[in-house]
């Protein structure tokens, strides 16, 4: 786990992560209370971005036993 983000006033951790790991943060403060629709915060926006490389990369390995009972 690291500690990648600090508040410059308390000194107080304010951001996680888990360097090995496709997409773990962990945040104290409100991201979503910067975020709309439009204009989302980065937070959301890599995490959607993660998300779907994921997804492709999933779908890009076929499982035989899901594929034999698809038949």
């Amino acid at each position: 786990m690291m500690a990648s983000g600090q508040n410059p006033e308390s000194s107080l951790v304010e951001i996680i992560e888990l360097p090995q790991h496709p997409f773990f943060i962990g945040v104290q403060y409100h991201p979503e209370l910067k975020s709309t629709v439009e204009n989302p915060h980065p937070v959301f926006a890599h995490f959607i971005s993660a998300a779907r490389d994921y997804a492709e990369q999933k779908s890009a390995v076929k499982n035989p036993l899901l594929q034999s009972e698809m038949i």
